[in-house]
């Protein structure tokens, strides 16, 4: 009997998934093209094929499944990107938004006023999450309390990014929806935000489980992504 590899056990349990460090340029390394998504197309986040063996000290961590684990319980990566980025893109969208309907001789309308008046305190305070949570990874990296921030602007960054974006829309007009107009890319960026992991139904999940005094990570949503 021969122990399997951690990348036989990844292919068949989802709830393994580890990170190896592999050589650039060898054979063996091909990118499929295939990411053509609604919204963050700039990830190209396209499959990535590997047929190549690497040495068992390439293990990131040297521990098999390591790499949910240490999301899971610091989840640091989520301030640092997707949340930061969503509240970034709330922002961007009040910006051209703005831009537009000065343009466009629009910006006297009083619902349009306060269509941007109501985008401007919502993105305001997402971004106040986004940095309490990053102030706290930086003091106390880990803590339950950390965590609970780093849930709390994960949600509120992509819950807020879609509602604005959605909003400006609306502000702009269907001028705004034409491909290639600023508004129309954000937009779709925006509504990518919820889905992001931890997506937003999940990150509510266990700031809910903390709140009626549960632990997350043993009572929240399965799977966790």
């Amino acid at each position: 009997y021969q122990e399997p590899s951690a990348a036989a056990r990844s292919a068949t349990d989802p709830s393994v998934v580890s990170q190896f460090l592999v050589p650039a340029g060898p054979a063996g390394l091909d990118v499929e093209p295939t990411w053509d998504s609604l919204g963050m197309r700039a990830t190209a986040s396209h499959d990535l094929h590997l047929n190549v063996t690497v040495p068992a000290d390439r293990l990131l961590g040297g521990v098999e499944g390591l790499a949910l684990v240490v999301a899971q319980l610091m989840p640091h990566w989520l301030v640092a990107s997707y949340a930061a980025v969503y509240a970034g893109v709330a922002r961007a969208a009040i910006d051209a938004a703005a831009e537009h309907l000065v343009a466009r001789n629009l910006a006297g309308l009083p619902a349009v006023r306060a269509r941007l008046g109501r985008a401007d305190a919502a993105a305001a305070a997402a971004g106040l999450a986004v940095a309490e949570a990053a102030r706290r990874v930086d003091e106390a990296p880990g803590d339950e309390e950390t965590n609970r921030w780093v849930w709390r602007a994960k949600l509120l960054a992509g819950t807020t990014a879609a509602e604005v974006a959605a909003s400006m829309v609306e502000a702009a007009g269907t001028s705004a929806t034409r491909r290639g107009h600023p508004l129309e890319r954000l937009y779709r960026d925006a509504r990518c935000g919820s889905l992001h992991p931890a997506t937003s139904d999940v990150c509510a999940d266990w700031l809910g489980v903390a709140a009626l005094g549960g632990d997350p990570d043993r009572d929240g949503s399965t799977p966790r992504w």
